[in-house]
């Protein structure tokens, strides 16, 4: 529900509508790298592995505070992250009094996600797909 609206005659009309375009919006903060990316291999040694785990904050596009999001995640290689975590997400809550709006507020309720992330210039890079791999 986007609105409620109420005539002269005290009906009260609810109305809502859905957006064409959702998206998501992540920041991924490497343990131990800080917002560094980890090496560019698909198969990490021992001593980098550690490197490739990060945690994950994010909100929902276009209506940031409807649908925030955390959680961890693994970098497989370049390109290619694998991701999981907690979905908040907003439902609004109406006190309604004698077709009288008395309050409007949302309420945050979790859920659960997982991601799995292609970033395809990278990707094709590391497939050798285009120009030089160095």
């Amino acid at each position: 529900i986007n609105r409620i609206s109420q005539d002269s005659h005290g009906n009260t009309d609810f109305t809502g509508s859905s957006k064409a375009f959702r998206g998501t919006a992540f920041l991924n903060l490497y343990l131990g790298r800080g917002l560094r990316k980890p090496d560019d291999h698909f198969f990490p040694t021992r001593k980098f592995v550690a490197g490739r785990f990060l945690l994950q904050a994010g909100v929902g596009i276009p209506k940031p505070l409807e649908n925030i999001y955390t959680g961890i995640g693994f970098n497989m290689g370049p390109g290619l992250l694998i991701s999981t975590g907690a979905h908040w997400y907003a439902q609004k809550r109406y006190d309604i009094r004698n077709s009288v709006l008395i309050d409007e507020r949302n309420i945050y309720k979790p859920g659960l996600y997982i991601s799995l992330s292609i970033d395809p210039g990278n990707f094709a890079k590391a497939l050798g797909l285009f120009g030089d791999n160095k």
